[in-house]
């Protein structure tokens, strides 16, 4: 599409204009499918500049075409941005649940390389998780070598949850 080749010339707001009149032809005329592939195209654009909410709602609409139209590899690469949204928002159990949902729909179209950008997107959920869980544990640990004017029950309970955590 055009407003791709101009989004990865650099020039942003010409992109968005051109995908935003696309959109607006092929709702005009019916397209259902194209509309799904312009929106999706001005989610990248939403996620990448920051704009997580817009995106969000971009992908939701395109999710929804493409249930409607039966276009599975679509309904797998919505599940999947709109998880990565998710993860970019901090709600990674929602995160985990739309990358797992995509996954399926890709394992039941037997599509191999959906299942791997899914797979890799499902890696980086898995490494921020771990990243908090040892943050939580340092947290924790340092909280058991407060001084002994420090609240007591919090340094207690602090030990007995690194030692459970570890």
């Amino acid at each position: 599409m055009l407003g791709d080749l101009l989004y990865d010339k650099g020039d942003n707001a010409a992109a968005v204009k051109t995908l935003n009149d696309s959109l607006s032809m092929c709702r005009q005329n019916g397209f259902q499918k194209c509309a799904a592939r312009s929106l999706n195209a001005l989610g990248h654009i939403q996620h990448e500049q920051g704009h997580l909410q817009v995106a969000k709602k971009s992908y939701e609409e395109v999710l929804r075409i493409t249930r409607e139209t039966d276009v599975k590899a679509g309904v797998g690469a919505s599940l999947s941005n709109l998880g990565n949204i998710a993860k970019d928002m901090g709600d990674l159990p929602d995160a985990r649940k739309k990358q797992a949902e995509s996954l399926q729909v890709y394992t039941a179209i037997k599509d191999k390389r959906g299942m791997g950008a899914t797979l890799g997107n499902l890696g980086n959920i898995l490494e921020i998780s771990r990243r908090t869980v040892f943050r939580l544990r340092i947290c924790r640990v340092c909280v058991c070598f407060l001084p002994k004017a420090s609240n007591c029950r919090v340094r207690s309970a602090a030990r007995r949850d690194a030692l459970r955590i570890s």
